[in-house]
Parts: C-alpha cells; structure tokens; sequence
C-alpha cells in the first residue's frame, strides 16, 4: 500500500474525518502516487463487503470517494482495498 514498515505513524487507513455529504458518505483515506485503489462497503460486519468504486488512481496525499449509492438510514462499513 506504500507504507513505510519503519515508521509507526505511516498506516493504510480511512481518515477518522470522513463525513455525510448532501450527496452520500465522504470516505477519505491517504494514498501513494503510482498507486490504486477501490473502496469495498458492507451493511454489516461479518457480511461481505461489495465494491462500490472503480479503480481509483492515487491524488496524494489524500483520496476522497462519495458512495452516492449508498443505502439511507444505515450503517455502513468500508474499506480501502489495493487490487
């Protein structure tokens, strides 16, 4: 994913600032130029995860995605996924 396994704060992970847009949930994540992504969405966790996205090409420093298909009044998991 373009970590660096020696530093402790360099992570793959969604942004704790992701957020609901008029259009659909926000999900932000950091990202690696030459590299891409998609982003996977469950209704459950323990359920499978379906992808929601294209793929998705690296706009270091961070990737933004909105899930304008998302199901209303409900929770959602997501994940950030490397093909």
């Amino acid at each position: 994913a373009g970590t660096d396994p020696g530093d402790p704060a360099s992570v793959f992970a969604i942004l704790p600032v992701s957020r609901q847009t008029a259009l659909g949930p926000e999900i932000r994540w950091h990202s690696v130029a030459g590299k891409s992504y998609r982003v996977q969405r469950a209704t459950a966790l323990g359920q499978a995860f379906e992808t929601v996205s294209g793929l998705l090409p690296a706009t270091p420093p961070v990737n933004e995605f909105i899930d304008k298909n998302a199901p209303k009044n409900r929770e959602l998991f997501y994940r950030i996924v490397k093909p």
